[in-house]
């Protein structure tokens, strides 16, 4: 991760395998449910891909529609792209951004792909929490690409699926206004999941997770993949200055991992349109 600028990530790598290789698997439909999406179409040529070709992606309980804004077999892939992200409860969140894969052919039958995501809006917490997302998860997937390309295995599964407790969490910053500048900050704390059940709240600061301090949302994700083998965590955290200790049994209900079976957009739809009704009752359940 090259980390110089808010308003964008940067991660690179280096591949073992011939650029016609990498371009596949950055352009095609086959290629990126290889290593990253669960369904993806384009209406386009799949390995020649033109501006203004559309291209639809589905991660688990992200679906992303983009447009081809620049293609240069096989160095260059630009796409102006639009998320729809399915929270726990029901909210969706849509934003936009831009994605560029720059593919260059080095010595020894390398190629260094570069992959940017442009567009964050870094004076917003909404816009540092998805920077937070899609750093992490760009990150992993650039590890997959490795290893789906070098080795035949996708390890994708592995990389994406880990252990939640029912909470969306951001590196704390300037903009939360918190009395500590340390951990990371409890942006929801769903009322189904088992943290809320375990006394958490939105607003509380996580300091350390069994022992381990996290003071970005990078660490809080690599502290609970470490832990993944036991039932549960305990955290240590703050509220209103104050220093509390929780235990919080682990959850792999796809309400809050995201990995869903999935084979395209009625599936999506249908996970909205079910975490609708499920939001709509707990309301219900709170005004009774």
């Amino acid at each position: 991760m090259i980390n110089y600028d808010l308003s964008k990530t940067v991660n690179r790598t280096y591949i073992e395998a011939s650029i016609e290789d990498v371009w596949w698997l950055v352009v095609s439909p086959e290629g990126s449910n290889s290593y990253q999406s669960d369904y993806c179409t384009t209406t386009g040529d799949p390995i020649n891909p033109k501006p203004r070709d559309k291209y639809y992606y589905l991660y688990g309980d992200i679906e992303n529609h983009s447009v081809v804004v620049e293609a240069i077999k096989p160095y260059y892939f630009r796409l102006a792209d639009e998320y729809k992200s399915l929270l726990p409860d029901g909210e969706e969140i849509v934003y936009n951004l831009q994605t560029t894969y720059t593919l260059e052919e080095m010595e020894d039958s390398f190629v260094r792909l570069t992959i940017e995501i442009e567009g964050y809006d870094s004076q917003t917490t909404l816009g540092r929490w998805i920077r937070d997302c899609m750093e992490h998860s760009w990150r992993r997937a650039m590890m997959n690409i490795k290893t789906v390309l070098e080795i035949g295995l996708d390890l994708q599964e592995q990389f994406f699926t880990y252990p939640k407790i029912g909470v969306t969490i951001a590196t704390n910053n300037e903009l939360y206004h918190t009395e500590t500048n340390n951990g990371v900050y409890v942006r929801e704390c769903y009322p189904t999941g088992p943290a809320f059940a375990s006394g958490l709240k939105q607003g509380d600061i996580i300091l350390k997770l069994s022992g381990k301090e996290v003071n970005t949302y990078e660490e809080f994700v690599r502290a609970i993949c470490l832990l993944n083998k036991g039932s549960d965590v305990q955290i240590e955290f703050s509220r209103k200055g104050e220093i509390h200790t929780i235990t919080v049994p682990f959850s792999y209900d796809s309400l809050f991992t995201g990995i869903i079976d999935s084979d395209g957009a009625s599936s999506f739809k249908d996970l909205r349109d079910q975490r609708k009704i499920e939001r709509v009752k707990i309301s219900e359940s709170y005004t009774k």
